[in-house]
């Protein structure tokens, strides 16, 4: 019995997919009511979501998506200037220019901005409503052609 555990489940994790299709136009919770509605071609990564802890990780030809979503007393420059600054923090990487202020098609106000880094570029997004933050990151070298859809994406953030 205890062998069957040690081996047989290490062999079944390694044959199930880390990655997960999406529908187009399908809604995904990220967590404290927050929903998001993924880029169409975007896939769940299920090795690196984490729905109780307000955490979704979707991949989107060749870019990585990370939606974070926790309560928080901060407003969202306090909670943009937390997320840029981890951002930064990570080696290699280089904040360009300030974030610009942007809005869900609800009308929730956010700051968006962008980092690269060699061979990727990136965007961060911070958002915040009735005490619900959400930080985004979206990297990878593709980012210039899936632009619009991350931003239209990210426009559909929805609080509960």
């Amino acid at each position: 019995m205890l062998a069957a555990l040690l081996f047989g489940l290490p062999a079944v994790n390694r044959a199930l997919p880390a990655e997960r299709s999406l529908p187009a136009g399908q809604e995904l919770a990220i967590g404290y009511g927050v929903t998001i509605t993924p880029p169409v071609g975007a896939r769940v990564d299920v090795t690196r979501t984490l729905p109780n802890r307000g955490v979704l990780a979707l991949v989107l030809h060749g870019l990585d998506f990370r939606a974070e979503a926790k309560t928080t007393s901060d407003g969202v420059d306090g909670l943009a200037g937390r997320l840029r600054t981890r951002v930064q923090n990570q080696r290699g990487v280089q904040v360009t220019g300030d974030a610009r202020e942007v809005h869900t098609d609800a009308g929730v106000r956010g700051l968006r901005g962008t980092f690269s880094s060699t061979g990727r570029d990136g965007i961060y997004a911070a958002y915040v409503a009735n005490g619900i933050g959400v930080q985004i990151t979206v990297s990878g070298t593709a980012l210039a052609e899936q632009v619009g859809a991350v931003e239209q994406s990210l426009a559909g953030l929805r609080f509960g």
